[in-house]
């Protein structure tokens, strides 16, 4: 007819969607033929396509055929009241069913603040006819009515309501009847009459029967377009029948727009699409959008395992929650703050002990004793089977915690960076530049004419000169000239062998800087491993996972029902490693510094809501909780409730603290060495100078042989820093001894040193023979000794 079944559901799942209820009931009065039934089909389809929850079907049988009505509408109304939704679609009903259905839906407190309720055209066509205004203003005060639009202005619609009021107030006034304006089933039926009425003259006229001629109508009625050949499952571009919606008022209703399949809802005839209709009042007397839920029911496990996650404090006298607080408290609570304020919830605390489990706490959700489980529970495969998971508003996994090791004595560390086989191969290398090199020298420059040295001060030299390349290359010869101090320069082929052994020496000193500076940084952090005994979270999952995976033998798994019962188990050698889940393993670790995470971690699902199967408003708590991460509230929180973030990856957190400096143990092997050979060094000039002698004489002049700087068995030092013959400095010239005296000091072969004028020998110069002599002469003043 003018409209068909699938625009009315259209219009009705439409209004739903606009206000984001995603759970209704609905209820119809059955007439016996089965005709509703199709259209509750429809219904529960287009409901489903706007992402909305059909949580019960209330069917009313027949009021006619009911000898005792009201309490077979009370006991569906209590059955109704026991679900979440508090949105209800009338979707039909009769005047009885509707009188009894609102008075006792009143009775029930349906009809307060936070219900809905959204009528079809049967009802909505009472409020101009059968039902009264008291009726109305005291038990449907702010219920949303759809009917299908009729243009009263139209000159066809008034000459019809004209007749149609006359003719039934002459025949219905007398019985009491005070409402004479046509409704929409009169409108209706006429728009049937005239229909049947153009297919009869065309059967007439072209012989064809009756059904055929209907099938082809095709007119605009008074109740709109009108084709009897299109069924219910015509097309949504086909759909162009207008509904009117109005909003029940005191004792009247005001008309809030218009729905039509072209242009969906609209005000007045602008035809400007709107997203929302604007609702005047709703049940309760509130102009506040209602939630389209009852107060949810939201258990939250009790357990002093839980940390910040979920903290509840009890009133000692009544002994009932009298606060709740926490990190996954404040998370829900900012999550339905995105979907819509006006959701009303309450926290029903559920003790988590001996024999309660967080599966028992679900297992709450899954019978509908609660909407919505939250807290820190762990998404899981077996977990799902029950309850529908949010998205996890904190990632989680089990890893493994495991006591780090205290620092000792690492005499050895500087030379850990190189395997001993490359140290053997570097100094392989050494010794053998080193031989090439003296080699190259000695046959090249070491031979010649001029060369003065040794051989094992050829080799002194070449040691301090490969050596001196391990910090700067001087480019020094090995052998000194002839009656020279200065060093002859390398030859080319000792140049070459040096410049490669620069490179060599420049590549592994750089590799040796960075292994010795990663080993600093990993060793201050090592774990102490050791899998014999492990100590686990007292949870279902966790306890198989050590079990099945990592193949531990039940005997040796030692449960742990509170995280703080970690390090004393360390503490007393109980366990000797620990598996948690992430998030409690961070707090354990921000409490605990000397242990650390170790090994990979067994991704889990994360920490989410539950609630029941299917519930759509598991999609909107994820959204809302995606939101949340996007934009930085969840990590607010976390830092609000713990020490360091939850959602932090790096497993390196922890250190000893006296490991942050480098202790000396660390590099005392080079002390050692230093000392070793300095000291040696020192013993063996102590030893060539004490063997160095002089020759002296005495006041007779006979020469003796003495240590040089000794006089009567008194050792003195004697400074060699005097001036040669050519005004330089040199070992030769005149010095001053420990005592006082001054000697002179003049070489062996024949070479002299002018001894300055002035002194009391009668002036001049005298040649001395090399060697150290004592000589005392008698003067006018005294003796002297030189």
């Amino acid at each position: 007819m003018s409209y068909p079944e699938s625009a009315l559901v259209r219009c009705l799942a439409d209004f739903v969607k606009s206000y984001k209820w995603r759970r209704v009931i609905m209820a119809y009065e059955d007439d016996g033929y089965g005709t509703i039934s199709g259209t509750a089909q429809l219904l529960a389809y287009a409901l489903q396509q706007v992402g909305t929850l059909l949580d019960y079907t209330a069917v009313f049988p027949s009021m006619v055929s009911l000898s005792d009505p009201t309490s077979i509408i009370r006991s569906e109304l209590d059955r109704m009241r026991q679900h979440l939704s508090t949105v209800y679609i009338v979707l039909r009903s009769s005047e009885n069913l509707t009188l009894s259905l609102f008075q006792e839906a009143s009775t029930y407190g349906m009809m307060n603040k936070g219900s809905v309720w959204i009528c079809g055209p049967d009802v909505t066509t009472l409020l101009d006819s059968i039902l009264n205004a008291s009726f109305i203003s005291n038990h449907m005060e702010g219920i949303i009515g759809v009917e299908p639009y009729i243009k009263e202005s139209e000159p066809e619609y008034n000459r019809f309501s004209s007749e149609f009021q006359q003719s039934f107030r002459s025949e219905y006034e007398k019985r009491g009847e005070t409402s004479f304006n046509p409704g929409i089933y009169a409108v209706r039926a006429f728009d049937v009459l005239y229909a049947i009425t153009v297919a009869a003259n065309r059967s007439s006229m072209n012989g064809s029967s009756l059904m055929d001629n209907l099938e082809v109508s095709n007119f605009t009625g008074l109740s709109g377009l009108v084709m009897p050949g299109i069924n219910d499952g015509m097309t949504e571009e086909s759909a162009f029948s207008t509904f009117r919606i109005v909003n029940v008022v005191g004792k009247s209703y005001k008309e809030i727009g218009y729905w039509s399949g072209e242009f969906g809802f609209y005000k007045d005839d602008l035809q400007s699409a709107l997203q929302q209709l604007p609702v005047v009042l709703w049940p309760g007397e509130t102009n506040v959008s209602p939630a389209g839920l009852r107060k949810l029911k939201v258990v939250v496990p009790v357990n002093p395992a839980s940390y910040g996650f979920v903290e509840v404090e009890f009133n000692n006298e009544t002994n009932n929650a009298s606060s709740f607080s926490g990190f996954c408290i404040d998370v829900f609570i900012s999550a339905l703050g995105r979907l819509n304020s006006s959701i009303l919830f309450e926290f029903v605390p559920f003790t988590i002990g001996r024999n309660l489990t967080y599966d028992d706490l679900l297992y709450q959700v899954y019978t509908k004793k609660f909407d919505v489980a939250i807290g820190d529970i762990t998404i899981t495969s077996s977990r799902s089977e029950n309850v529908s998971f949010t998205e996890p508003y904190i990632g989680s996994g089990l890893t493994m915690v495991v006591p780090l090791k205290e620092r000792g004595v690492d005499f050895l560390l500087v030379i850990r960076p190189f395997h001993w086989k490359l140290w053997v191969t570097y100094l392989s290398m050494l010794i053998s530049t080193f031989a090439i090199i003296w080699g190259l020298e000695k046959f090249d420059s070491c031979n010649s004419a001029d060369n003065q040295d040794p051989w094992y001060k050829q080799l002194e030299a070449t040691f301090w000169v490969v050596g001196n390349t391990l910090f700067q290359n001087t480019g020094q010869g090995i052998c000194n000239k002839k009656n020279s101090t200065d060093k002859k320069e390398l030859s080319f082929y000792s140049k070459v062998i040096t410049i490669a052994w620069l490179l060599v020496i420049l590549i592994v000193s750089n590799c040796y800087i960075a292994n010795l500076s990663s080993i600093l940084v990993t060793e201050k952090l090592k774990p102490n491993v050791n899998k014999s005994i492990v100590g686990c979270q007292n949870v279902s999952f966790v306890v198989s996972y050590v079990e099945r995976v990592l193949k531990f033998k039940p005997e040796n798994i030692v449960p742990i029902k509170v995280p703080e019962e970690v390090a004393l188990a360390f503490g007393n050698k109980t366990i000797t490693m620990a598996i948690m889940e992430l998030p409690y393993a961070r707090i354990f670790l921000s409490k605990h510094k000397n242990y650390a995470l170790h090994g990979e971690t067994q991704m889990l699902g994360g920490l989410g809501f539950a609630l029941e199967k299917n519930d759509p408003l598991r999609a909107e708590l994820s959204r809302a909780i995606l939101e949340l991460q996007e934009d930085g509230t969840i990590q607010n929180l976390e830092s609000q409730w713990f020490s360091s973030l939850l959602s932090e990856s790096d497993s390196t957190a922890n250190s000893i603290d006296d490991r942050q400096s480098l202790s000396l143990n660390a590099v005392s092997i080079l002390f050692v060495l230093y000392g070793a050979v300095t000291n040696g060094e020192g013993r063996q000039g102590s030893s060539d100078s004490q063997g160095q002698q002089v020759s002296l004489s005495n006041q007779s002049g006979e020469r003796q042989q003495e240590p040089l700087g000794h006089q009567n068995g008194e050792r003195r030092q004697v400074s060699l820093n005097a001036q040669n013959n050519e005004g330089q400095q040199g070992p030769y010239g005149p010095h001053e001894d420990g005592g006082g005296q001054q000697v002179f000091l003049v070489p062996e072969d024949g070479g002299g040193l002018q001894v300055p004028s002035g002194t009391q020998d009668g002036g001049g110069h005298e040649q001395v023979p090399l060697g150290l002599h004592r000589r005392t002469r008698s003067t006018s003043t005294g003796s002297q000794t030189e």
